[in-house]
């Protein structure tokens, strides 16, 4: 967002009530010297404070102080007290204990309590993608993907296993490619997955090795 002499992206800072230049349409708070957003009252966002609102008590029995609400249906005054409003507790005893939500916690658990080492490969390599890509890779996307693998690196034909093998995949799309041994995996790292970077380099040895001989 551009800058301006005329004051359009000057504000107050609805927490400090320090004026701040904004960094975009719309920013509430200033950033400096610490964060004044994350001081904001919990789940608002970037929405508007609904008006007229009476002050309440925080229903957290642990806390009890007075607050502002955002909305009408709001019963603490951060999310860390909602956690433990009693209402809070209950509403989440009632949904935990549906059928269907309890089969998929089990499920959930039965996985990451497995003793079997390539669940564990399994369970790590899909924490990673989601992590680092948003992507979500399934149990039986993962069994099709290890039985297309033999055992060796796909690149220098090195027998893998273990710690050894390194699941590749594309840094841009976070999909699967194949296995590889661990120095061509970070050798495609350190060329930051770029083909035109490999060819170059493959020409440069071979230009090099022509020379000396």
């Amino acid at each position: 967002m551009p800058r301006s002499d005329d004051g359009r992206w000057t504000r107050v800072c609805e927490v400090c009530g320090e004026e701040f230049q904004q960094k975009r349409a719309g920013q509430r708070t200033c950033s400096l010297p610490r964060p004044c957003r994350a001081r904001l009252p919990h789940n608002t966002g970037g929405v508007r404070v609904k008006s007229g609102l009476e002050p309440r008590q925080c229903q957290n029995p642990e806390c009890g102080i007075m607050f502002t609400p955002v909305r009408e249906s709001q019963i603490a005054h951060s999310r860390a007290c909602l956690k433990k409003c009693p209402s809070y507790i209950e509403a989440q005893r009632r949904h935990d204990a549906k059928p269907e939500r309890r089969a998929a916690y089990n499920r959930r658990r039965n996985l990451e309590t497995a003793s079997d080492p390539e669940l564990r490969r399994f369970l790590n390599l899909r924490s990673n993608l989601r992590r680092l890509y948003q992507l979500d890779l399934t149990l039986a996307e993962y069994q099709e993907w290890r039985s297309r693998q033999d055992g060796h690196c796909k690149i220098c034909g090195r027998e893998v296993s273990g710690k050894s093998a390194h699941a590749d995949h594309d840094h841009a799309t976070g999909r699967l490619r194949d296995e590889l041994c661990d120095t061509c995996n970070r050798g495609l790292g350190n060329f930051k997955d770029n083909p035109a970077l490999l060819r170059a380099a493959a020409e440069y040895i071979e230009r090099h090795r022509e020379g000396a001989s």
